[in-house]
């Protein structure tokens, strides 16, 4: 019995999974662990502080706070370049603080084996690139490198004041990256309609959304053991090792209830401290909301608001509402 369950133990670690957000930086795809994303924006203009130390590219200010934008080119030894239109700022949590990446592009959210990290040769051949920031290449199944976040520390100060009076000086109003520079900067009840990075997932053939800050991981095809609670129906899911609640969203929205499979889909997502599985039927991938939002349709009680898009309309999950739901009293007990 206690071979048969370490075997069990050991198949599970085998087949064990980080969620990542896939990034692209020229030819290179970089993944980046998403429970260290905190958001992803349109790259704003990035102002050198003269007291950075070398590999910070320089700095951004989000809502009003100087934050270090580290040189991404820098680790993977490209030539350096502006920052384009077409560019993506990508904040971090990096040991307790915020940090911002520029990467050319945000493909999609994947989902990375453990134990699958190879050298990196086998994406940058002889290239020596950062070994403290590019942790390993995995193939899912295309080659990617793994970002380690750790990495990007800055070890002497960031001196915030220095940061501060660089980030003082208002840039063109006429340069190509002014006003989203500005929207980032400005107050949260201030911030400009940039857009919202969000994971799009499927229920019952509709499209809805949460923001990439509110995710901690994704998982597909993963076991659940279903409980009976108050207020309806939940499952236990097994996330390295801790039992989070899953639960089914489709009471929350307004859907038919319906029994869950032996295996389901889901995104555990988190809001001060506690963590909750959602199971959807689909995770469709990553899209920017637009601000704009359809007058006609109103939102529900866990739904913030309605958005057309090129796929469809999608609906934006309040995860503050959602999360401090009564019905989600298993989540909320199991996290404190």
């Amino acid at each position: 019995m206690l071979e048969r369950e370490i075997s069990q133990a050991a198949l599970a670690k085998k087949n064990a999974t980080r969620s990542h957000l896939l990034t692209r930086v020229e030819r290179f795809d970089l993944a980046f662990p998403i429970e260290a994303v905190l958001s992803v924006h349109a790259a704003p203009i990035v102002t050198a502080i003269p007291s950075a130390r070398t590999g910070i590219l320089g700095g951004v200010r989000i809502h009003g706070e100087p934050v270090p934008v580290a040189d991404i080119r820098r680790c993977l030894r490209l030539s350096a370049r502006g920052v384009s239109l077409t560019d993506r700022l990508v904040l971090l949590r990096v040991d307790g603080r915020t940090m911002g990446v520029i990467v050319d592009e945000v493909k999609n959210l994947i989902d990375v084996p453990t134990n699958a990290l190879g050298g990196s040769d086998t994406l940058f051949e002889d290239t020596p690139v950062n070994p403290r920031v590019i942790a390993g290449i995995a193939a899912t199944p295309e080659l990617c490198a793994i970002v380690d976040v750790k990495g990007f520390a800055v070890p002497d100060p960031w001196d915030d004041e220095d940061a501060t009076r660089s980030l003082d000086v208002d840039p063109d109003d006429n340069a190509p990256l002014a006003e989203r520079t500005a929207a980032l900067a400005a107050p949260p009840e201030a911030e400009a309609a940039a857009g919202i990075e969000a994971a799009v997932f499927l229920l019952d053939g509709k499209r809805y959304a949460v923001p990439i800050g509110s995710i901690l991981e994704f998982f597909r095809n993963l076991p659940h053991a279903p409980l009976v609670v108050r207020g309806g129906s939940a499952s236990l899911v097994n996330r390295r090792g801790d039992a989070v609640a899953l639960y089914d969203l489709r009471p929350f929205l307004g859907l038919p209830a319906s029994a869950l499979p032996a295996t389901v889909n889901g995104i555990v997502l988190t809001q001060d401290g506690v963590r909750v599985a959602m199971a959807v039927d689909e995770l469709a991938g990553l899209e920017t909301l637009s601000r704009t939002v359809a007058a006609h349709t109103q939102p529900g009680r866990f739904t913030l608001s309605v958005h057309p898009g090129p796929n469809g309309t999608v609906q934006l999950i309040d995860v503050a509402a959602l999360m401090a739901a009564p019905q989600l009293i298993l989540g909320n007990e199991a996290s404190t």
